[in-house]
């Protein structure tokens, strides 16, 4: 795809204000985690995480690391730490 718009180097900081967007394929799984503080966020990760099983951790790209907590019937996770 081509954009009629340049780019412009503006700086090397993280602006960690700015809306990320992390790509799934498709094929993909709606998920919940629950948080420290007991709140919910609910997402979608790949297929491939149909796959893990209870208990297992694994890390959620610019998110967090968290442990999965059940599978069936949905998945939920718990946060960990970042």
């Amino acid at each position: 795809m081509k954009l009629d718009i340049q780019a412009k180097f503006t700086s090397k900081e993280v602006e960690m204000k700015m809306p990320k967007i992390q790509w799934v394929s498709e094929e993909n799984v709606p998920i919940k985690i629950v948080m420290f503080d007991s709140s919910l966020k609910k997402g979608i990760a790949e297929h491939e995480i149909k796959k893990l099983k209870v208990d297992e951790r694994i890390q959620l790209v610019r998110f967090a690391f968290c442990r999965i907590d059940q599978t069936i019937p949905e998945i939920v996770l718990y946060f960990t730490h970042k």
